[in-house]
């Protein structure tokens, strides 16, 4: 058995077997290949995974947590897809099972939802189309899915202002811009956010007299909008 006192092993480890990730290290821990304290210093790594996207034992640390948040997710997917291409085997390996073990997750989300969990289901779907944006006929399915799970969240008990505009952005990302502006117009949704819809939907279209229209009355609201609203504001005037 391998014995280190405290986190001497810290100060060592160049000494022995360095694993990859946290469940390597685990691994040769409990085979008595490592001290303990090897799997808690890989475990506990803060190293930036901005810096360095090929860190796989931050990638396995963050995967690890729970609750992960949909541009966390995002981000690892971005970072996996590019090590998958990776000529080193057991680093695509683990990049293809680890984009798996994510899809995994929100599959289970949703197999564990209620029935009657519609709003959650619409979102989880959302989510999931996000993720697939590059292969698009996952990005419609998903798409499909969470406007169906929002159709059936309406029948059981009716849809608030939010999930009208949730509707109206799948239905632009489905290219249906006359659909997605109906879902806005028949349901009298007001505000920045329905505006902004609004004038993507124009913008789109290339109606530049409707997006020409709702600029001037967002000149009003310019100073409760922040700056990335204001900079879209600003992207869509200088292209008419």
């Amino acid at each position: 058995m391998i014995k280190n006192k405290g986190f001497e092993y810290v100060k060592t480890r160049h000494m022995y077997y360095e694993p990859k990730t946290p469940f390597a290290a685990l691994r040769a821990a409990e085979e008595g290949l490592l001290p303990p304290e090897a799997f808690i210093y890989k475990a506990a790594a803060i190293e930036p995974i901005f810096d360095h996207p090929d860190n796989l034992e931050e990638i396995e640390r963050i995967l690890g947590q729970k609750g992960r948040d949909l541009e966390t997710n995002l981000l690892l997917v971005n970072l996996l897809n590019k090590l998958i291409k990776n000529p080193d085997k057991e680093i695509a390996l683990f990049a293809a099972e680890s984009i798996n073990a994510i899809e995994n997750d929100y599959s289970q989300a949703v197999e564990n939802l209620k029935e009657n969990q519609y709003r959650k289901r619409a979102e989880l779907y959302s989510e999931m189309a996000e993720l697939n944006k590059a292969v698009t006929d996952l990005w419609n399915f998903y798409l499909r899915e969470a406007f169906t799970s929002y159709r059936q969240l309406d029948k059981a008990e009716g849809l608030n202002p939010v999930d009208h505009l949730n509707m109206s952005r799948i239905l632009i990302k489905l290219n249906l811009l006359s659909q997605a502006k109906n879902i806005i117009r028949d349901n009298n949704i007001k505000g920045i956010d329905a505006g902004f819809i609004l004038a993507e939907i124009a913008y789109r279209q290339r109606n530049f007299n409707e997006l020409y229209r709702i600029m001037n009355e967002f000149k009003k609201l310019r100073s409760r909008m922040d700056s990335n609203q204001t900079l879209i504001i600003d992207f869509w005037t200088e292209g008419t």
